[in-house]
C-alpha cells in the first residue's frame, strides 16, 4: 500500500513516513516518554515501510528495519496531532483590571488534609494570574506547593521576611519599612535582574496593619495590551528596546545585571512576559529620536501601573497567602505606620514552568 512513495495517505491527508516513524507510540521510554528511534544510526534519512495496514480506527506499519520494526497508531489521534499541527495556540485566559475583578469571584481555597480539594485552583492559578489560600500556615503552604515544585533559592534566600523594623535602624531595603512604617511600593516584578524570573511568588500574611499596607496587584498582561491598542508605537518600543535590569550588593561584592526588553511576546505574538522595576531598570544609552519614544512609553507603562483602575488591592489578614504570578503580575503595597501596629509578611518563589508542566499533563489525560 502505498509503500514506494514517500507519504500514506490517509483521509485525503497526506502523511510523511518519517513523521510517522517519528510519532511510533511503542518507541519511545516509558518514563519520561523520551523518543528512541534514530535515524542517523543507519544514515538512512528515509523511512520505509514493509508493509501497511488500515483497520477501522487502527493503522499498523511494519518497517524495513534491522532488526523489523511495527508501530501501531491510532488514526483518529493522528490526525488530531495533524490538524492542530502548526496552528497557534491563543491561550484564553482573563486579562483583568479592577472594574473586570468585581465581577469575578476572588479565587479562595483552603488546603485541608494536604489537598486542596476544589481542582479549579490551577486554572484560576493560570487564568487571572494569583489565587488566595485562606486559613493557612507556611509549612502547610510548603508541603502542598512542595508536592509539584521546590523552593528556588534566589538571592533572597528560599525565603525571606517582610516586616516592621525598629525605627532607630538604617533601613536601605525599599522591602521593608520607613522611618515611621511602611512607605507606598509602586507595582513591579521581583528578581527582574536575576534572569529567569517566571516564578510563582506567595506573600503568607503572619502579622496585619489594622491600617494601611494592603498588597496590589497588577495584571501586567491587560496593561500590556492597553497600550497595544492605544499607543502601537509605544508597545513596539516596549517590546524590541533592551533594557539593563541591575541589582548592586557592595557588602557581598555582587553586581547582578540581566538585559531584557520590559514587555516579550510568544511566537503567536501574545505577551507573555512581562519584566518591569522602576528601582532595578537602567535603560542603555540610545539615539535621541529613539529615546524620546521610549521614554514616552516607558513612562505611559508605568503610569498605567500606578493607576488605581488597573489595580486589585486586598488587605491580608492573619494565615492569609497570597499567590501569584511573578511574570505576569506586578505587586506593591499602600503605605502604613508603625504607629497603628506592625505587618509581617513571609514571601518565596517556586518555579512556574513545574506548574505549567502540571497543567499541560492535566489537559492531556
Amino acid at each position: 500500500m502505498e509503500q514506494n512513495t514517500p507519504y500514506l495517505n490517509i483521509q485525503n491527508t497526506l502523511i510523511h513516513y518519517n513523521w510517522l516513524r517519528e510519532q511510533s507510540p511503542c518507541c519511545r521510554y516509558p518514563s519520561p516518554y523520551q523518543q528512541l528511534y534514530d535515524a542517523a544510526i543507519s544514515g538512512d534519512t528515509k523511512a520505509k515501510p514493509l508493509n501497511v495496514e488500515i483497520n477501522g480506527d487502527k493503522l499498523t506499519i511494519t518497517w524495513d528495519e534491522q532488526p523489523i520494526y511495527k508501530s501501531i497508531y491510532d488514526i483518529p489521534s493522528i490526525l488530531n496531532k495533524i490538524y492542530s499541527s502548526g496552528k497557534k495556540e491563543i491561550s484564553e485566559k482573563n486579562y483583568w483590571d479592577k472594574e473586570t475583578l468585581e465581577n469575578i469571584p476572588i479565587p479562595q481555597y483552603v488546603i485541608e488534609n494536604g489537598y486542596i480539594h476544589d481542582d479549579t485552583w490551577l486554572d484560576k492559578l493560570d487564568d487571572l494570574g494569583f489565587i488566595l489560600l485562606k486559613d493557612t500556615d507556611p509549612e502547610t503552604i510548603r508541603s502542598f506547593f512542595g508536592k509539584i515544585s521546590l523552593l528556588n533559592q534566589h538571592y533572597f534566600g528560599n525565603t525571606f521576611d517582610l516586616d516592621e523594623k525598629d525605627e532607630n535602624e538604617n533601613k536601605k531595603d525599599h522591602r521593608q519599612t520607613g522611618e515611621k512604617g511602611g512607605c507606598a511600593l509602586p507595582p513591579h516584578n521581583d528578581l527582574t535582574f536575576w534572569g529567569d524570573h517566571k516564578l510563582l511568588q506567595f506573600f503568607y500574611c503572619e502579622k496585619s496593619s489594622p491600617i494601611g499596607g494592603d498588597s496590589i496587584l497588577v495584571d501586567g498582561f491587560q496593561v500590556g495590551e492597553k497600550i497595544r491598542q492605544a499607543f502601537p508605537e509605544y508597545f513596539q518600543s516596549l517590546t524590541t528596546t533592551t533594557v539593563e535590569f541591575c541589582l548592586e550588593d557592595p557588602k557581598h561584592q555582587y553586581r547582578f545585571k540581566h538585559p531584557s526588553t520590559i514587555i516579550e511576546c510568544d511566537y503567536t505574538g501574545q505577551i507573555s512576559n512581562i519584566r518591569f522595576s522602576k528601582r532595578n531598570c537602567r535603560p542603555y544609552f540610545m539615539p535621541s529620536e529613539e529615546a524620546s519614544v521610549f521614554y514616552e512609553a516607558y513612562n505611559t507603562f508605568f503610569r498605567y501601573l500606578k493607576d488605581t483602575s488597573n489595580q486589585f488591592t486586598y488587605h491580608l489578614e492573619p494565615n492569609d497567602c497570597l499567590i501569584f504570578q511573578n511574570f505576569r503580575l506586578l505587586h506593591g503595597r499602600t503605605a502604613f505606620d508603625l504607629a497603628h501596629g506592625g505587618r509581617k509578611l513571609h514571601s518565596g518563589y517556586y518555579d512556574w514552568k513545574y506548574f505549567e508542566g502540571r497543567l499541560n499533563y492535566l489537559k492531556e489525560y
